[in-house]
């Protein structure tokens, strides 16, 4: 029994409290969470929001990518539905983060796993699932690390909105080209071949031309719908076919 408990633990990661692995394994994150939460704090600024109302939108959204793209596309009167639309594609790839955690959260209670998911961010998740850990160590993990990004997303976003009142040009500082530097780094992550190249390519196709023909956000919303319609035609057999061969 001794001999058993000892392997079982021997072959986790997480050999340290908590806290003390997340801060080892999440703590290289900060110079990105930072800046990135800040410039969030700028846009907003910029679009008239108050300190509280940024607090609250980093809070209650916590995905950065969404947050900026929303931003962007701001208007004064809001037009929710396009910003509804916009949210939706860029935080699509949470359908899949949340699959992938369903065996992991599975019987551990409604309300542990809706705080778990909720916390979940594309850093943490990752991690997650590179973990050697129990379902138990890999929620907990989660739990943790994603308060310890949200109190820096906060943070960081309530320094930037005070940083709007001196910074009045936010293209100087490349504040719009932040979405586009993030995705870029996440679809590298992603990137496998095969029928992501028919997927990816009509998605940038019809991105542009509804870019081109329409006024608004909406090639955001008209790129991952094709897109996706496409992938789920096509599916992975031809690069299970490669993998195999």
């Amino acid at each position: 029994m001794t001999t058993r408990s000892a392997d079982a633990q021997s072959a986790s990661d997480v050999d340290r409290p908590m806290w003390r692995y997340v801060l080892a394994r999440c703590g290289i994150l900060v110079p990105s969470v930072l800046p990135f939460g800040m410039a969030v704090g700028v846009l907003a600024y910029g679009k008239g929001f108050s300190l509280i109302e940024a607090v609250i939108m980093s809070v209650m959204v916590f995905a950065g990518a969404s947050q900026v793209a929303a931003l962007e596309a701001w208007t004064s009167p809001p037009a929710l539905l396009a910003l509804a639309a916009i949210v939706a594609a860029v935080n699509s790839r949470y359908f899949l983060t949340g699959a992938t955690l369903g065996p992991i959260l599975s019987g551990r209670g409604k309300m542990r796993g809706f705080f778990t998911l909720a916390l979940a961010v594309d850093a943490n998740w990752a991690i997650a699932m590179q973990m050697r850990a129990s379902p138990d160590e890999r929620s907990g993990f989660i739990r943790a690390s994603g308060l310890f990004l949200m109190v820096l997303w906060v943070i960081s976003t309530a320094v930037g909105h005070r940083l709007g009142t001196v910074v009045t040009d936010t293209h100087a500082f490349g504040v719009d080209l932040l979405v586009i530097s993030f995705f870029s780094a996440l679809l590298a992550t992603m990137w496998r071949g095969g029928p992501q190249i028919a997927s990816w390519t009509t998605a940038l196709a019809v991105a542009l031309g509804v870019w081109w023909a329409v006024d608004g956000y909406w090639y955001i919303v008209a790129g991952a719908i094709s897109g996706a319609f496409v992938a789920a035609f096509l599916g992975d057999d031809d690069q299970e076919a490669s993998d195999a061969g």
